[in-house]
């Protein structure tokens, strides 16, 4: 399955590609510093090797002004996704 958003490329996968601004370093930065990343995904720590743990908090409140979806809990809390990174990279030219 592929759209704009991003291409499905086995079950529970999905590569998303973006062509981003500024010098890699800076790029680098914002996806991998929680706080950064934070500003405009999501925050939560990320262990920077194949393998390893990701924590991805979601604060709804950081990322918009629209009023937190109603008859979804809590609005003042993180959702949270806890995973583990596949090892499988991909860089563009």
């Amino acid at each position: 399955m592929m759209n704009d958003l991003g291409v499905m490329t086995a079950p529970r996968t999905v590569r998303i590609e973006r062509a981003l601004p500024g010098p890699i370093e800076r790029v680098w930065a914002y996806l991998t510093e929680p706080d950064k990343r934070g500003a405009w995904l999501a925050g939560g720590p990320i262990e920077l090797k194949e393998g390893g743990k990701v924590r991805l908090e979601f604060m709804h409140t950081n990322l918009t002004p629209e009023p937190f979806p109603s008859g979804s809990s809590n609005s003042s809390t993180a959702t949270r996704w806890t995973g583990q990174s596949s090892g499988a990279s991909r860089r563009g030219s």
